[in-house]
């Protein structure tokens, strides 16, 4: 994967997060697991480029839950 698709998908989960909340009432029993799987695959997994960008997805869905 190249920098701007990493970029974009980042950004995709974001938006993808945002769109969680906006219909549907996320609880925090959906959210913090989604943030644990984030960080496990972003630290176990660290030399792998494509898993640690995954989790970062993960991670990014959360962050735009909680933004909303």
């Amino acid at each position: 994967m190249t920098k701007s698709e990493i970029l974009i998908c980042f950004c995709l989960s974001f938006v993808g997060g945002l769109l969680i909340a906006s219909f549907f009432v996320p609880s925090l029993f959906w959210e913090i697991p989604c943030l644990i799987v984030g960080l496990i695959l972003i630290g176990a997994f660290w030399e792998t480029k494509e898993i640690v960008a995954i989790g970062f997805c993960f991670f990014f869905i959360s962050f735009g839950i909680l933004f909303f």
